[in-house]
């Protein structure tokens, strides 16, 4: 998934962890670990919060959330002991006037 601006990219590496990465020269900026998956399935990881956070399901039944700049966890979401979660979504809250 690609950043607002489109200059960065993050993605499941498949391995152990979420990686955040430039759009123009593809160079890892960060890494976010999760661990290594108990089944490879691929993960959808996303921005979210206008990019401050890294968002991303796992095979072990949780959402992790990650600060962007720092790669440190904010939130480990528990929805089921043994569920994978593939797909997560964010949405925007309008302000009001």
């Amino acid at each position: 998934m690609f950043d607002r601006k489109r200059t960065m990219f993050v993605i499941d590496n498949g391995a152990d962890s979420f990686s955040l990465h430039r759009m123009d020269t593809w160079e890892r900026l960060r890494a976010f670990p999760t661990g290594f998956p108990l089944k490879r399935r691929p993960k959808y990881v996303i921005f979210g919060e206008d990019d401050s956070v890294i968002i991303g399901g796992s095979d072990r039944g949780s959402v992790f959330i990650f600060d962007r700049k720092t790669e440190e966890p904010l939130e480990l979401l528990h929805y089921s002991p043994s569920g994978l979660i593939q797909a997560v979504a964010v949405s925007r809250r309008q302000q009001s006037a």
